[in-house]
């Protein structure tokens, strides 16, 4: 909102994407009307809540669900296996979908691949990262973790996912889930 004395400088404002304008001296009915709408308008828009779909492990979900909690914006639905994701996906037509490449018993390439034929769902962004499966510290049980995961990557990329965040890190995961926010 801008308030001026000038008259005739709203055009140049608008191309700033100013769109209210109220003259000086100030109308008290005419300023609480246009405050009024402008609230009436931000409620509206934060009711809009950006719906994410998270698939992982059960200790990824508690975290990634304390971190919507706190976030307005967000709607996080979860899924622990390839039934429920598959299900899920479609029942709640998410906005973004959050999965996790080592999913056990899924292959994130061939359900992505499913997602792109859902009409509704073909532009969804579908961001990946790898939560290990693995406790066992031996070098070459996490080697071979990180060659599948490597692996995966391509063929999730291929399949038509939109960003591979890495390994799962709540604050990376806040940060970028924001660039997906619908309502920004």
């Amino acid at each position: 909102m801008v308030l001026t004395e000038k008259h005739r400088m709203e055009e140049s404002f608008m191309y700033l994407g100013v769109r209210d304008f109220l003259n000086k001296p100030i109308v008290m009915d005419e300023l609480e009307s246009v405050v009024k709408n402008r609230l009436s308008v931000a409620h509206f828009m934060g009711l809009q809540k950006t719906k994410i779909l998270i698939s992982g492990r059960p200790e990824v979900l508690a975290c990634c669900d304390g971190l919507l909690k706190m976030n307005p914006h967000w709607e996080g639905h979860y899924s622990y296996n390839k039934e429920s994701f598959l299900r899920d996906v479609i029942k709640c037509l998410p906005d973004v979908i959050f999965m996790d490449l080592l999913m056990p018993g899924m292959f994130s390439d061939e359900i992505i691949l499913k997602i792109k034929l859902i009409p509704e769902l073909k532009d969804v962004p579908i961001l990946t990262y790898y939560s290990s499966s693995s406790t066992n510290r031996d070098p070459y049980a996490v080697q071979a973790e990180m060659i599948e995961v490597q692996y995966m990557k391509i063929l999730t990329e291929d399949a038509g996912s939109r960003e591979y965040l890495g390994p799962f890190n709540p604050a990376t995961f806040v940060k970028l889930i924001d660039i997906y926010r619908k309502d920004i």
